[in-house]
């Protein structure tokens, strides 16, 4: 499936903002809140925080991340055009890329310009 160019520019974004602040990248939770009070996010609640900034904010507010899993991964992969394969790979709470010379930001900028993430990512 191609991706719209805002899809393509959502996955740079989140490859930007992990790779600025790579203390506020969690892959293990869709946010939570680190020992100095910043919210973390995997790459799920990244794509929520910057494309939808007022729910990402109402969601964290609401409570416990694990009671708004299924919504916010739904948003994310709406919001990124994933099939659930793909999303399967990205938002595994083990995902790194498969070139262990890689980072996650790198492996962003290659889905951003069209490369599968079944061969950049495993989990």
């Amino acid at each position: 499936m191609e991706r719209t160019f805002e899809q393509k520019q959502l996955f740079l974004d989140i490859a930007d903002a992990i790779e600025a602040q790579p203390e506020l990248y969690n892959q293990g939770q869709w946010f939570d809140y680190d020992m100095d009070c910043r919210t973390t996010c995997c790459i799920a609640g990244w794509a929520l925080r910057l494309a939808d900034t007022a729910t990402f904010w109402e969601l964290v507010e609401d409570g416990p991340a694990e009671r708004n899993f299924d919504y916010i991964q739904e948003k994310a992969i709406e919001l990124l055009g994933l099939s659930e394969s793909e999303a399967s790979k990205l938002f595994w709470m083990n995902a790194r890329p498969i070139d262990e010379n890689m980072t996650m930001a790198d492996a962003l900028r290659k889905i951003a310009g069209g490369d599968p993430i079944e061969h950049l990512v495993k989990g």
